[in-house]
């Protein structure tokens, strides 16, 4: 027989921070592993309730359907889905349920429960609730777990079952819950509020470079305001007229946004904890407020009317691939060359009024840039080309990066190429050649730039290859460029000129020389100008 025994810390004793360190000759028991078990759920759920947030992920539908033979009697039905709760647990429900309304209604200790909302006692013979008082019920969804999987263990003589074996496994559930909505409890979700407050209080705040507006130090206290347990809260200083002026807007922003995350969620989190030392008290995950009347009958209550379901402040979370796509299209900007279709909150072309020849029209006429003519008046018309259509040719000296917060671009060093595929417009005059400037920036500190670019299009066939760059540049000084501003180059001729059979082509921009040669140019927009034969497309 061995000399030593292993000794175990008390269950109270696992620290989820812990992870088992293995060695040759450890001793292995119930509460090493266990520690470990802890410690990776833990890892799991930190990462989920402080970089995700809590809610619904996908399904969970709700919904309220009555008895098709028997009028009063409504089931309440919850589809299959996933959700994460409010301290990081992942919640499987696999399959529909269904709770019949009038059945919870009447057990007990919920009609007791009922009769004490409205202010009757239960007790009294005779009550009569005339006429039907309205009731409002939440469902909150809210993570389980069971033993399961039973196995035979070693024990004494003269025990029971449960005595002699033991749970092998434990499985994740879940509970669907009816509460009765006293003072609107069951709907509080702290960081679900606030988080909204947050956003309604920038939202509030208007971008205008108008006389006086915020400065840096409102910004803190104004975040700050988010605490108060007033609602709405009461901001300081007050919201007003408040605006901040376009140049800071970016810097503002960013400041309220680590406002929040250094100061305000951590006090969001209750019992004399923080962020960093375990989750927050709430539970469950607020699904749908149910409101009805209901009324007393010789049966028991009965629901009067229809069930309404209210969703309102139900928390949802979106899949990153969406938000991906929804950053692309809103902030990344698309394409506004001639194909495809508008961009989102773009204008529709279908409805634009076309005018060739001696046509003329009647009615609002509506156009998607402003008017602009050549010294002949004939109509210019431009191609916008957004960074990210562009492709750096040379990563080493080009790549795609961001020249502020939710503005895309292509960081050029010298000798950084990228290229970028454009169509041919069919309302372009073949005996004009377009036009090209840049619009770029910097980071950084200010500093004076001498600068050259090199640009090089095709209009032909996209295996049409380009060949070596031509004497056609932009060449410019800019003394005491400013990171964050916004600089236009001069317009340039492209070299080659579309021709009547040209469909696709392509533009090569290249960063050939820049002074000082380590300074970094952020491209915004390459700007296609061209003399247009008509106003619009054909009318058919």
């Amino acid at each position: 027989m061995s000399d030593f025994q292993p000794k175990y810390p008390d269950a109270k004793n696992l620290d989820p921070y812990k992870r088992v360190k293995y060695s040759q000759g450890l001793v292995l028991g119930v509460d090493e592993f266990n520690q470990e078990e802890l410690y990776l759920l833990e890892k799991n759920r930190l990462h989920n309730r402080a970089l995700h947030g809590y809610g619904t992920l996908c399904g969970i539908k709700v919904s309220a359907k009555e008895d098709e033979e028997i009028s009063g009697r409504w089931k309440l039905i919850v589809a299959p889905g996933y959700a994460l709760d409010p301290q990081g647990r992942e919640i499987r429900v696999p399959e529909a349920q269904c709770a019949d309304l009038i059945d919870w209604l009447n057990k007990d200790q919920n009609r007791q429960a009922i009769f004490e909302e409205l202010g009757f006692d239960e007790t009294s013979p005779g009550i009569v609730i005339s006429p039907p008082a309205n009731l409002s019920l939440c469902l909150v969804l809210c993570y389980d777990s069971c033993d399961t999987d039973f196995v035979p263990v070693p024990s004494g003589p003269c025990l029971t079952l449960d005595k002699t074996s033991v749970a092998s496994r434990t499985a994740d559930n879940f509970i669907l819950r009816l509460e009765l909505d006293t003072n609107s409890n069951c709907t509080d979700q702290i960081e679900e509020e606030k988080l909204k407050q947050l956003i309604e209080l920038l939202k509030s705040i208007e971008i205008s470079d108008a006389p006086g507006g915020l400065s840096l130090e409102d910004i803190p206290p104004l975040v700050r305001s988010i605490l108060s347990d007033e609602s709405p809260p009461v901001f300081s200083p007050p919201i007003g007229d408040m605006h901040m002026r376009s140049s800071e807007a970016e810097f503002f922003i960013n400041t309220a946004m680590r406002i929040w995350v250094t100061e305000v969620r951590s006090q969001l989190i209750p019992s004399e904890r923080n962020c960093s030392a375990g989750p927050v008290d709430e539970e469950c995950i607020f699904l749908a407020k149910l409101n009805f009347a209901i009324e007393e009958t010789e049966i028991g209550l009965r629901i009067v009317d229809d069930v309404t379901l209210d969703e309102e402040n139900r928390p949802f979370l979106l899949q990153t691939r969406l938000l991906q796509e929804q950053i692309l299209h809103c902030c990344a900007g698309a394409s506004q060359g001639f194909t495809g279709s508008p961009p989102l909150g773009g204008i529709d072309e279908t409805n634009l009024m076309h005018l060739t020849a001696d046509e003329t029209v009647e009615g609002q006429k509506t156009f998607t840039d402003p008017l602009a003519f050549d010294s002949d008046g004939r109509f210019i018309k431009r191609i916008m080309l957004p960074p990210t259509t562009g492709m750096p040719v040379n990563l080493a000296s080009a790549s795609n990066d961001f020249f502020r917060a939710g503005v895309p671009a292509l960081k050029f060093s010298e000798n950084g190429e990228a290229a970028f595929n454009i169509t041919v417009p069919d309302d372009i005059e073949y005996s004009s050649p377009p036009r090209v400037r840049l619009v770029w920036g910097i980071k950084g500190a200010p500093i004076t730039l001498n600068f050259n670019w090199l640009i090089r299009n095709r209009f032909a066939e996209p295996e049409t290859m380009f060949g070596g760059f031509s004497s056609n540049a932009v060449t410019g000084t800019e003394t005491d460029a400013q990171p964050g501003r916004v600089y236009v180059t001069e317009f340039v001729n492209l070299t080659d000129r579309a021709n009547v059979n040209d469909v696709f082509g392509a533009i090569r921009v290249k960063l050939d020389t820049v002074n000082p040669n380590t300074a970094e140019i952020y491209l915004l927009h390459i700007e296609i100008n061209y003399i247009a034969n008509r106003l619009g497309r054909p009318v058919s």
